[in-house]
């Protein structure tokens, strides 16, 4: 939906913003990330992937099995490998497998290929054995190739060449239903609808399970994997873990699902797929808490593969979301949403009250639980509040009986902190302009104001700092004295922010960049600061109770650590995919920062 953004500053945009949730301040560096949207990607090479059904990867490489195709993937840059050259038949390609410099690819209704990736020669193996087309998944050990029919498994001696029908091996039931197998250098573990099989070494060391005796919770086994040492086995009611501690770890036991995918991350946490992204904690299995609803909604089903990436963050292949990527600094990324969608209006205007974070859209006041970014009803009466957001503005109304829908919705009424309990309130009701300085809910003191004030703020000394809609700064002298800085004066226009620092003050100007104010003589100047020069229009800046500088632009967002003499870039590496910002993009709320984007995004970053 587009919307009309509510801005002070003279500055009208059209515009749907998404909105995310990011708890960080300083991020550690992550090289290439591959999502380059929110929807995940779903093109490599130029070619649509379709279903993707399996990842692997390999140093800085991720390698991904589609239905159109095995593509290998290095940052944004994509090649299609070309592994089935000399075999007109094309099937599904279900699953890849590195072993090695080799990449072996089952291509189900043709067959097995292995890729040199060195060269990226290819050849068909195993194409004189009658099964070979029928093969749906495999796995490896020292000795022996593993290759599911569906209805057997196929063990394969690497040094003879010669082939076992695991079936042939069964006593308590047959397999049916083989969709899972996993190895490691030694053992091998196959799952199935009626039990699974553990194959220590040598398929004379075979020991077959049947879920009715061992795991009677279990309908059927539809993934197998060990995870340090103990055995994960899941089907549609969940996941067993058998080890040490074995227990049983149900999930909701919708129609239609089951256990997919288990993987453990760098940081040890467990990555569940039940055709949903799941996180296993506490012994229960839950949604995690960001990216909310995209990857918690009941639509989503399709999540198929998941995987570590080279630079530890999380791959998610899903069929309705593409590849996604998920550096370790978007783990904690929300999308605010009201009942299960994604919220397309604008973020009007934000603040922190008794009641937590607020938020106005222009469907009305929205109450946000920034753990899992859900608006719900605001528990604040609205025929009082008409659209106030703020203690502040509902304290002021009270104390001045001024009608709510007056106040709230003027451009030219905001409160600045001054305390425990005590704020100074700038309102402009079209004859006059003050400042009323409120405590413990009494107005103390009321100063003559300039008119058309769009943003104010305290500076060290105690005086006020104003900016009007004409683009002119007024700093207080006194309380009916004010030295203005007129916008012809600093040659300035559009201007979005002020902050102080030791010697100067910092300006930020829509069309002229960063500008400087020097304390001492008032000389006017560019700002100096590297990586930033190169700026023209500036959306916002602030900074954080940890002196870092934020700076938000129509090319990125920056930031300038306390610590250091030159500003970055926060972009996609850093999970932020917003190139341009809206006008007065940066608002102080509470411990958070938040951001609003103009193409995607809006940020929530913690203060520090």
């Amino acid at each position: 939906m587009f919307t009309e953004t509510v801005c002070p500053y003279r500055q009208k945009i059209h515009t749907c913003v998404p909105i995310f949730l990011i708890f960080f301040l300083v991020i550690p560096k992550l090289s290439h990330a591959i999502g380059i949207n929110l929807e995940g990607r779903t093109s490599f090479d130029g070619i649509p992937s379709g279903v993707i059904r399996d990842l692997e990867v390999s140093n800085k490489v991720v390698y991904v099995a589609a239905e159109n195709g095995v593509f290998e993937v290095i940052g944004h840059e994509s090649e299609k490998l070309d592994f089935n050259t000399s075999n007109h038949a094309t099937g599904v390609i279900s699953d890849i497998q590195l072993n090695g410099t080799d990449l072996w690819v089952v291509e189900y209704g043709v067959g097995v290929f292995k890729v040199n990736l060195e060269n990226k020669n290819s050849q068909q193996v195993f194409s004189d054995r009658e099964w070979s087309s029928s093969i749906w998944t495999m796995a490896m050990t020292s000795s022996h190739l593993y290759f599911s029919v569906i209805d057997d498994v196929i063990a394969v001696d690497r040094t003879t060449g010669q082939s076992t029908s695991l079936n042939s091996k069964l006593e308590s039931f047959k397999l049916n239903g083989t969709y899972s197998l996993f190895a490691n250098n030694h053992n091998a573990y196959v799952a199935s609808n009626k039990g699974y099989l553990s194959i220590e070494g040598a398929l004379d060391n075979l020991q077959e399970f049947k879920l009715s005796s061992k795991l009677p919770l279990l309908s059927n086994a539809t993934f197998i994997k060990v995870i340090d040492d103990e055995l994960y086995i899941g089907g549609p009611q969940g996941v067993y873990i058998l080890g040490s501690n074995e227990r049983f770890v149900p999930t909701e036991g919708i129609s239609g699902t089951y256990i997919q995918d288990v993987v453990k991350g760098e940081d040890g946490v467990i990555w569940v797929s039940d055709g949903r992204l799941l996180l296993l904690e506490d012994e229960k299995l839950s949604a995690p808490p960001f990216m909310n609803p995209i990857l918690t909604s009941e639509a989503i089903r399709s999540v198929t593969k998941i995987a570590i990436d080279p630079y530890n963050s999380i791959l998610i292949a899903s069929s309705q979301l593409g590849l996604v990527s998920l550096p370790k600094t978007k783990l904690v990324t929300n999308l605010v949403s009201f009942n299960g969608s994604v919220v397309r209006e604008n973020i009007q205007k934000t603040s922190i009250n008794e009641n937590g974070t607020i938020v106005r859209t222009e469907k009305g006041l929205f109450q946000l639980n920034e753990k899992s970014g859900e608006l719900v009803n605001t528990h604040l009466d609205k025929d009082k509040a008409e659209f106030c957001t703020s203690w502040q503005e509902r304290t002021f109304i009270r104390l001045n009986e001024i009608d709510p829908s007056v106040l709230c919705n003027s451009e030219f009424s905001h409160y600045i902190e001054a305390g425990k309990n005590a704020f100074y309130f700038y309102f402009d009701d079209g004859l006059d302009a003050n400042y009323y300085y409120i405590a413990n809910n009494t107005i103390r003191d009321t100063i003559k104001a300039p008119k058309k004030v769009v943003f104010s703020s305290l500076l060290s000394g105690g005086e006020i700092v104003a900016i009007d809609e004409f683009d002119d700064v007024h700093f207080q002298l006194s309380k009916f004295n004010w030295r203005t800085v007129t916008s012809k004066e600093g040659g300035w226009f559009g201007l979005q922010c002020l902050i102080e620092f030791q010697e100067n003050y910092l300006v930020c100007t829509s069309g002229a960049g960063l500008k400087e104010i020097n304390k001492k003589n008032g000389k006017v100047s560019s700002s100096t600061i590297l990586g930033l020069e190169k700026l023209r229009f500036i959306r916002g800046a602030m900074v954080t109770e940890g002196k870092n500088l934020w700076v938000a632009s129509n090319m990125g967002l920056f930031v300038k650590p306390n610590i250091s003499n030159s500003a970055s870039k926060v972009g996609i590496r850093y999970g932020l995919f917003d190139t341009d910002f809206e006008y007065k993009s940066l608002e102080a709320l509470g411990e958070k920062v938040l951001v609003k984007g103009i193409n995607i995004v809006t940020c929530w970053m913690k203060k520090s």
